[in-house]
């Protein structure tokens, strides 16, 4: 027996709709609503998709298709939600009550509608809000992932003391879930209760959430100014993820929103070496070393790279780099500048790097042929318009030598011993 067809135009219009292609969408559910006309569907997300439209003309015909909806039992619920989001759109809230009240009527109702029905309240400083609130929180009072869920709009919402108030008020056993323990977690971080967070999370096993646990307990401690058990614990938790990718990168946001750089550089270097493929890491990495200044680490960094990916002429090149500034390995590094050279002769960093490197044993006029290879306009940029200078003043001949350095002070992000070639080559005029 064949397999049942799909619609095909249906089909491509959800696909458009899911790449945010909107008039490709509208088109397949407008053609899918001349070829099936009895089909009510198309027209519901054809009239949801036109409620956008600047032609007031057609999004008003488009409200009135979503109004005769209303009544239907299957397609009433999605129109009244797009009413409603219509209403919001042009802060009539009023109307956009309405549409929420007749909306909560129906058994499909969801919690995200409640939700939004609190928030127009909210934003119509209603006297029904606070009621509301309370009637819901007991209504999803034996659900977890409910608790959450309302937690964190409540968190959203700068509702924080009720927030934590209700949530430690929940019996114990529902605390204990791992949706309601997170959200509780959160809400302690958020008042900023590091007595109540060190408690909260000095006891039990969250299971393949330990790491987070032991995470959120070296905050603690290092607010409450406990230095030792803060570091000793957040070993534990790095520890805990068992070199896992997803446990890690969720402990290296937190260092991020913490601003803990010695750990987020830790966690970085753990994804660089377990996850090579993640090159992300690699950049992120490279970033915090070069915002610090750190040249020696950039090596280190660069020869890691190097080793798992030796045919890579950026990371060789920058190793190369970064050797010749620190005038680590003098040979090898200008040896590798040499090879790199040798296939990227217009390439301006490659090119900057070898007219060093070709300086540093002595040969500063053969770097400076190197350099003036360049395009004009590439000697003008920055990274080579430096080493142009620094090779240039070297030879004595400042005057030509000053509108380079001028220019290489343009760019902030030097290297420290980038910016004392610069600083020695201007001293001498």
């Amino acid at each position: 027996m064949p397999a049942a067809r799909v619609p095909l135009v249906p089909a491509v219009g959800r696909l458009g709709l899911s790449l945010h292609r909107l008039a490709e969408a509208e088109v397949h559910f407008e053609i899918a609503a001349k070829l099936e006309p009895t089909n009510q569907l198309y027209a519901l997300n054809l009239a949801i998709l036109r409620l956008g439209e600047t032609n007031e003309s057609k999004a008003a015909q488009s409200r009135a298709v979503l109004e005769k909806m209303r009544p239907d039992t299957n397609l009433g619920p999605s129109a009244l939600r797009a009413l409603v989001v219509d209403r919001l759109s042009h802060q009539d809230l009023a109307a956009a009550k309405n549409y929420s009240t007749q909306l909560l009527a129906r058994p499909q109702a969801t919690l995200d509608d409640r939700l939004q029905a609190l928030d127009i309240l909210r934003q119509l400083k209603s006297g029904e809000f606070a009621g509301r609130l309370q009637a819901l929180q007991l209504q999803v009072a034996t659900n977890a992932p409910a608790v959450a869920q309302v937690s964190a709009w409540m968190q959203a919402n700068a509702l924080l003391a009720d927030n934590l108030r209700w949530l430690t008020n929940l019996p114990a056993s529902l605390q204990a879930q791992a949706p309601v323990r997170l959200v509780l977690a959160d809400a302690y971080l958020q008042n900023q209760d590091w007595p109540a967070l060190r408690d909260f999370t000095a006891q039990g096993n969250w299971v393949e959430m330990e790491f987070l646990r032991l995470a959120l307990s070296a905050r603690a401690w290092s607010q409450l100014g406990v230095a030792p058990v803060a570091d000793s614990t957040w070993s534990s938790a790095v520890t805990e993820t068992g070199n896992r990718y997803g446990a890690l990168t969720t402990l290296l946001g937190l260092t991020e929103h913490w601003q803990w750089k010695r750990e987020q550089e830790d966690l970085l270097q753990r994804i660089v070496q377990k996850f090579p493929r993640e090159r992300w890491a690699e950049h992120e990495l490279e970033q915090l070393y070069l915002a610090a200044g750190n040249t020696a680490n950039l090596r280190q960094l660069y020869a890691k790279l190097f080793a798992i990916s030796p045919q890579d002429a950026g990371i060789k090149n920058n190793l190369a780099a970064t050797s010749l500034l620190l005038k680590t390995n003098l040979p090898q590094a200008c040896q590798w500048a040499e090879e790199i050279y040798a296939g990227r002769t217009n390439d301006l960093i490659v090119a900057s790097t070898y007219a060093y490197a070709l300086h540093l044993q002595g040969r500063t006029q053969d770097g400076l042929a190197v350099l003036r290879k360049l395009a004009a306009t590439q000697l003008q940029q920055p990274d080579a318009a430096l080493y142009y200078g620094v090779l240039l003043a070297a030879t004595g001949a400042t005057n030509e030598a000053a509108p380079f350095l001028k220019i290489a002070g343009t760019k902030s992000e030097w290297l420290p011993e980038e910016k004392k070639l610069r600083s020695a080559a201007r001293g001498g005029f």
